[in-house]
């Protein structure tokens, strides 16, 4: 088993900046929507999916054409992927990975979400499950 670390460190008025670590070391940084603590359903493409323990799994995206890594049973949510991105707006509740170097956004996205991919499939290559704890 491999477990990837997002460490969310600033909730803003409408996004959230984390820190991602893989193999226990700072990997890129992450952009999501801002947590709240409203109706789920009112605010699904729009807010942060809870703090917990998830499975991730490498699959072929409907909306994005392309294999990425989707978290599994996120209660209350659905199709939650990890995905380039640069604002909040792009995320839909997904985790956007890439480079915090301009407040409130993310560059590099493409690269940065490539090289997670490849760790995830690296992973999952060598028979570990993977999963991500979100604090």
């Amino acid at each position: 088993m491999k477990e990837i670390i997002l460490e969310r460190i600033f909730n803003g008025s409408d996004y959230t900046i984390g820190k991602l670590y893989i193999d226990d070391k700072y990997f890129c940084d992450t952009l999501e929507n801002v947590i709240r603590n409203t109706d789920i359903k009112e605010h699904y493409k729009s807010t942060a999916i809870p703090y917990g323990r998830y499975k991730i799994i490498m699959n072929l995206s409907k909306k994005f054409k392309k294999i990425i890594p989707q978290l599994i049973d996120v209660e209350g949510f659905n199709d939650i992927r990890i995905h380039s991105g640069n604002f909040s707006t792009d995320t839909e509740s997904g985790i956007l990975t890439g480079k915090n170097t301009q407040k409130a956004q993310l560059t590099n996205s493409n690269l940065w979400t490539s090289l997670v991919c490849t760790k995830i499939n690296e992973y999952i290559d060598n028979n570990f499950e993977v999963y991500i704890i979100i604090k």
